[in-house]
Parts: structure tokens; sequence; C-alpha cells
């Protein structure tokens, strides 16, 4: 998998957890948001590892 790869699955495994985190809490745009920050975040350590 290529590192462009890598980022656009943590992006998105990271706003599946924020969507589900914002559903359970009635905070959808805090669990959004979250989810970027874990998304990206994972991104960037496969990004490192790579």
């Amino acid at each position: 998998m290529n590192k462009k790869a890598q980022e656009g699955a943590g992006v998105g495994v990271g706003l599946a957890i924020g969507i589900a985190f914002g559903l359970l809490t009635d905070h959808l745009a805090l669990g959004v948001a979250l989810g970027v920050v874990i998304g990206l975040g994972l991104g960037m350590m496969a990004h490192r590892r790579g």
C-alpha cells in the first residue's frame, strides 16, 4: 500500500470512529472533529513508518 492510501485509510477509520462517537453522545460535530484529528494522527504515523 502506498503512503497516500495509508493516510486515506487512517482518515477514514478516524472519521468512522468520530461519527460513531458523535452519534452515541449527540455531539456529531465534536465527533467528526475528533475523527479528523484521530485520522490525521493515524495517517501521520503510517506516513512516518513507511
